[in-house]
């Protein structure tokens, strides 16, 4: 009886101990998984970062955000900077899932990273001459020459109107309500105009711009709105 007893205790603990390390493990792969979209999501901006640099160099060193209606996507895709197997890494890997890459559709330009635009918008003071308008208030220039440090010029985003990412990064909701995402354990993909990209939380994002970028959403908004 007493061997008996002590099987049953050792056979508890077995499957307690196992349960534990279940956990842990589950855990482990949850973190790596996530780890590797965040590494996706930079690796895709700083692709995205190379054909906006190739573009800026084959025009005086300055690159159209937004032309009236077309997206940054837009501009270089029409000017084959970006192939037709890299398209997908003008995305996030997390916010925009595979949609319809075909050269027919330009659906799938309008959901990549966001990048600032100039109307109605408060950018001026965080780029000063660095972005315009140049065509009253549907056109968004940056201008390369004019900034002299690197800047925050591409980010995660997410429209709450229509939950998909937009390819324009906005200050408030007041129109368009497309604001940076923060989805990565509670931090964002930023590129800068250098080419580079890193992975930064909605303080940083706040104090390296100076106090520009005030909303964002945040990864529990976007997880109850999906």
């Amino acid at each position: 009886m007493k061997k008996h007893d002590f099987a049953l205790v050792e056979l508890i603990v077995m499957v307690a101990v196992l349960a534990v390390l279940a956990g842990l493990l589950g855990s482990a792969v949850v973190r790596l998984r996530a780890g590797a979209v965040t590494a996706q999501c930079l690796d895709n901006q700083k692709t995205s970062l190379k054909a906006i640099a190739a573009y800026a160099a084959d025009h005086g060193n300055t690159f159209a955000v937004r032309v009236r209606n077309a997206s940054w996507g837009t501009v270089l895709s029409a000017g084959n900077y970006v192939g037709e197997s890299a398209r997908s890494a003008l995305k996030c890997p997390l916010l925009a899932p595979a949609g319809n890459w075909s050269r027919e559709s330009d659906e799938w330009l309008l959901h990549t990273f966001g990048m600032p635009r100039t109307y109605p918008e408060g950018w001026e003071q965080y780029y000063g001459d660095g972005l315009a308008n140049v065509d009253s208030r549907y056109s968004s220039v940056i201008d390369f020459n004019k900034i002299k440090q690197p800047k925050m010029i591409m980010s995660d985003t997410y429209n709450a109107a229509d939950k998909k990412q937009s390819f324009e990064w906005r200050l408030d909701t007041a129109e368009g309500k497309s604001l940076g995402a923060f989805v990565h354990g509670g931090q964002g993909s930023i590129g800068r105009s250098d080419g580079s990209a890193s992975s930064m939380t909605p303080q940083q994002v706040k104090e390296q711009s100076g106090g520009v970028v005030k909303e964002y959403y945040n990864e529990q908004f976007i997880k109850n709105k999906f």
